[in-house]
């Protein structure tokens, strides 16, 4: 207590890091780690265009056309890029432009790869959750900067917070076995998609949820095709076929419609209506 008998309590400029998600036994699933952002104060530019020629040089993915106006614009602020490399960091640095500076970034991680992409969805460039439980559970992610305090003797520290992490009932052992099967089953196959699911019965968890093909959020961002950011257990539209039979049997001994006794002519077809029924594979019996 003596140690804050001084203190005051200010809201901290130092940003609240997006917490952790892991599965079941503590492993990390995703992620935050820290970059480094380009910007530029375009008041202090004298020539947009030479300093666009070396970015492009140093970053390739950059339009030069494009940095240039935003080096022309005389704005004090304007992104030139998110989420630079340490050698990319360092090579910018050498230019030796006070124009261009760096503001302390966060990037996600998603140490499993491709492993978890449906359960795990990604971020956009800024971290917020755009799809899986990245949006799902956004806000328990994410607190808000202004709501996290620090004890300080008259100044603010440049600090990150952690959040607690968001714990999931996935166990990424049988995740990477039910995504290794998956893959087996369409090069067997020769199929267009897969997926699965394993639950445990007793308590309705989702131990795993896999569905192909894929992606990986730490690359992958919208670059593929629509099909592979489709997640076949959660979106996709199945005809229940013979699992509808569960509850037909339900309905009609809990209406008293029928017994587990009775008995049902399956030797010819059957007609409902204007509608002719058979079976798939009939066995011309009666069934029970």
């Amino acid at each position: 207590e003596a140690a804050f008998s001084n203190s005051r309590w200010l809201p901290s400029e130092g940003r609240v890091s997006r917490a952790n998600i892991i599965d079941r036994n503590g492993v990390i699933l995703a992620t935050s780690v820290t970059t480094s952002s380009l910007y530029a104060d375009a008041r202090l530019v004298t020539d947009g265009k030479r300093i666009a020629r070396k970015l492009v040089k140093i970053l390739p993915e950059l339009n030069e056309e494009n940095m240039a106006r935003r080096l022309n614009s005389g704005k004090a602020f304007v992104w030139l890029m998110r989420h630079l490399t340490p050698k990319q960091q360092e090579r910018v640095l050498r230019l030796g432009e006070p124009a261009l500076n760096f503001q302390r970034d966060e990037k996600r991680f998603y140490p499993h790869g491709s492993l978890c992409a449906h359960v795990l969805g990604m971020t956009d460039i800024d971290g917020k959750g755009i799809s899986g439980l990245e949006k799902s559970f956004d806000n328990q992610l994410m607190q808000d900067p202004l709501k996290v305090f620090s004890a300080l003797d008259d100044r603010v520290q440049d600090e990150t917070f952690q959040q607690d992490a968001v714990q999931t009932s996935i166990d990424v052992r049988i995740q990477s076995a039910l995504h290794h099967q998956l893959i087996w089953a369409m090069e067997k196959f020769s199929t267009k998609s897969a997926n699965g699911l394993v639950v445990d019965l007793k308590t309705g968890e989702v131990l795993a949820m896999a569905s192909l093909p894929d992606y990986d959020p730490n690359v992958d961002k919208g670059i593929l095709p629509k099909e592979a950011y489709f997640n076949r257990n959660t979106l996709g539209i199945y005809e229940m076929g013979s699992t509808f039979k569960i509850l037909n049997t339900a309905l009609v001994l809990e209406t008293g419609v029928a017994k587990l006794s009775s008995l049902y002519d399956a030797t010819k077809a059957l007609k409902v209506g204007r509608f002719r029924i058979t079976d798939y594979r009939g066995k011309n019996q009666w069934l029970t």
